[in-house]
């Protein structure tokens, strides 16, 4: 018998596993500098955090997307290449950055589900210490697919990100092809992010002059490193639980797609009242050919008469959606594809929390794309609802869903 929840469908498809262009100025030659005592701190991206009921999605708006500068462009002398590597505390990835956030005797309440996942956002941002200070920034997104304007790119970098593999330890070196297909841990991606900068990989940036948090997703884009969404969903529902990936009963990285989870012990959420932090959703493709998405559940919840209000008034949903029935908010955690027309851009969408809201009387969906404006539909995220999905693993006793 077919199970259906509102317009939820139950075909599943699965999430292919590749993605989007940009090009660096000449690598300097002359022999790197010593190490600095520190680096002077800059204004990082927004720390991930549990932000405001019905704020939207935590990153900034994205920048519009350039031209790419061509690699046989004359740039002129580097400034900024070679630089030295951080010292001390910010060597490298967090010491922590592999290990789960909490203790195995403690219950995986939705407080302790919400820490994680704050956590996988800081650890996959960094920091990064560059020739104009310390600076977090989340990855971009990577897909085994890439656009066109991207393959180029990745290809021409290929032996050039051989030759950097060397001076990362091997226990950081992702397996196989995972650290260029969207599947790498955080220590991974940032340790091979870092050691390009140290190594002078940071592009100069087209005109006019970009913040250093676009040139590291510039570099990234070209190089072929980010995380997609099966890559990131699947970290931080280890890292929560503190599951390998046999334990949890996930497939090898690089295979898995996050599909057939009721096949492997995860139990579909029957009303869309009792989503909670830690739950999977799984998006199928919007049509033929096309990729589908998965999320994680950061929190969800009604939105009262106030929020609604200020959502109107900050133009992020309109007097009509709000005033037709009861509005539910869910925050969601991702790594969401970008692209402007046919290419792709390293500016926009990666690691982000977003907001989707559904009104729960007409049962149409509203959501942001990155930026500010919103999106409504029967779906969410213009893509069929397959389900929302819990695993078996600990977990403490669930509240009583709230009421719209």
């Amino acid at each position: 018998m077919t199970n259906r929840i509102g317009p939820w469908v139950t075909q599943e498809a699965p999430v292919p596993t590749s993605d989007p262009p940009a090009t660096r100025s000449p690598q300097a030659s002359e022999p790197r500098r010593p190490a600095l005592p520190s680096y002077p701190v800059n204004t990082p991206w927004p720390a991930p955090s549990r932000p405001p009921a019905l704020q939207g999605h935590a990153t900034p708006a994205a920048p519009t997307h350039p031209s790419p500068i061509p690699r046989s462009a004359p740039q002129g002398p580097r400034s900024d290449a070679p630089h030295p590597p951080r010292n001390g505390a910010l060597q490298g990835p967090r010491s922590g950055a592999l290990q789960a956030v909490r203790s195995p005797d403690e219950p995986l309440t939705d407080a302790a589900w919400q820490r994680a996942l704050d956590q996988l956002q800081a650890d996959y941002s960094g920091p990064y210490g560059t020739p104009e200070g310390v600076v977090s920034v989340p990855p971009p997104f990577k897909m085994t697919n890439m656009f066109p304007n991207q393959r180029a790119l990745v290809e021409r970098s290929r032996a050039e990100l051989q030759s950097v593999l060397k001076n990362v330890p091997v226990k950081l070196q992702a397996p196989g092809s995972n650290l260029t297909n969207g599947r790498a841990t955080p220590a991974q991606l940032t340790r091979v992010t870092q050691t390009l900068i140290d190594t002078g990989h940071l592009p100069l940036g087209p005109a006019p002059p970009r913040a250093m948090q676009d040139r590291i997703r510039l570099m990234m884009f070209e190089f072929g490193l980010g995380v997609d969404c099966a890559g990131y969903v699947q970290q931080a529902y280890l890292r929560a639980t503190g599951l390998t990936a046999r334990g949890a009963g996930f497939r090898a990285a690089g295979n898995e797609d996050l599909s057939s989870l009721e096949e492997r012990g995860f139990t579909r959420v029957r009303s869309l009242a009792e989503v909670r932090p830690g739950d999977i959703v799984s998006l199928g493709p919007p049509a033929l050919g096309e990729a589908g998405h998965r999320v994680i559940v950061y929190e969800q919840h009604v939105a009262s008469d106030a929020e609604r209000t200020a959502e109107v008034a900050a133009g992020r949903l309109s007097e009509s959606f709000v005033r037709a029935g009861p509005v539910r908010a869910f925050q969601v955690d991702s790594s969401w594809g970008a692209n402007i027309g046919n290419a792709g851009t390293p500016y926009a969408g990666g690691v982000e929390r977003r907001t989707w809201w559904r009104n729960e009387a007409t049962g149409q969906w509203a959501w942001t794309n990155g930026g500010q404006r919103v999106s409504v539909g029967p779906e969410p995220y213009d893509h069929p609802l397959i389900g929302v999905f819990r695993g078996p693993h600990a977990r403490a006793a669930a509240p009583q869903p709230s009421a719209p």
